[in-house]
């Protein structure tokens, strides 16, 4: 299994030339995103710094093609639980499933979707789905973009100039941009919930003539609506 990264330090391991890893920043406010194949699964890390979201990590885990699909999977998952025990998010992203070639790929990348989860889960998190159309949306603000428009306006977001950021590790970061503000907008509501808006009161306002006119009430010259003379009972 190929396992790289790119951030502030780029590394790439692979089981024939391993090589020491970079130490990771302090423990932040750090989310996860992923982008799961059944080949190649993008991770991203978002990481809360002087309130703005930055670039922590990023990469692509690989999985030999040649292997059996069961053998790729197990390196996944194996992968995917050796970065959640070195960056320590505490919330994680997943984009759903949206399209695939035929019935057979759609089995094999839900099947890579649900390694990923249970890694996720066997961690404590509880991962968060977000269709890849809203994922585009919160960060290009356009469904149609394509990766290389969402890969630039990643950079973008994160004020980063990463150029070699690959197209699977942006998509990953883009699923994780999209829970954080997805996040941000959740707190807002649940802080301050919008007022709903209030019924008229039931009273002459909302009445049409006849029925003013049935409930006994009339119109002066005026303008005024006056109420009939009614003899009180003695």
């Amino acid at each position: 299994m190929t396992f790289s990264t790119s951030g502030p330090t780029s590394t790439s391991t692979t089981p024939s030339s391993p090589r020491p890893e970079p130490p990771v920043p302090p423990l932040g406010h750090r989310i996860l995103g992923l982008d799961p194949g059944s080949a190649a699964l993008g991770w991203g890390v978002v990481e809360r710094r002087d309130g703005t979201w930055k670039m922590a990590a990023c990469g692509v885990l690989r999985a030999p093609r040649r292997e059996a699909l069961a053998e790729r999977l197990h390196c996944l998952h194996s992968g995917l639980l050796s970065l959640l025990d070195r960056w320590q998010p505490r919330e994680a992203a997943v984009e759903d499933l949206f399209y695939a070639r035929n019935a057979r790929a759609a089995l094999v990348l839900g099947q890579a979707r649900g390694v990923a989860l249970l890694a996720l889960c066997q961690r404590g998190l509880r991962p968060v789905s977000y269709s890849p159309l809203s994922v585009k949306q919160a960060v290009t603000g356009s469904g149609a973009a394509d990766k290389e428009q969402v890969r630039r306006w990643v950079c973008r977001w994160l004020e980063t100039t990463a150029r070699d950021i690959e197209i699977d590790a942006s998509d990953a970061l883009a699923v994780a941009l999209c829970h954080a503000r997805s996040r941000r907008w959740r707190s807002l509501e649940s802080a301050a919930p919008l007022p709903r808006p209030r019924r008229r009161p039931a009273d002459t306002a909302g009445r049409s003539a006849s029925a003013r006119a049935s409930a006994g009430e009339r119109r002066p010259a005026g303008g005024r609506t006056a109420q009939r003379s009614r003899a009180l009972p003695r």
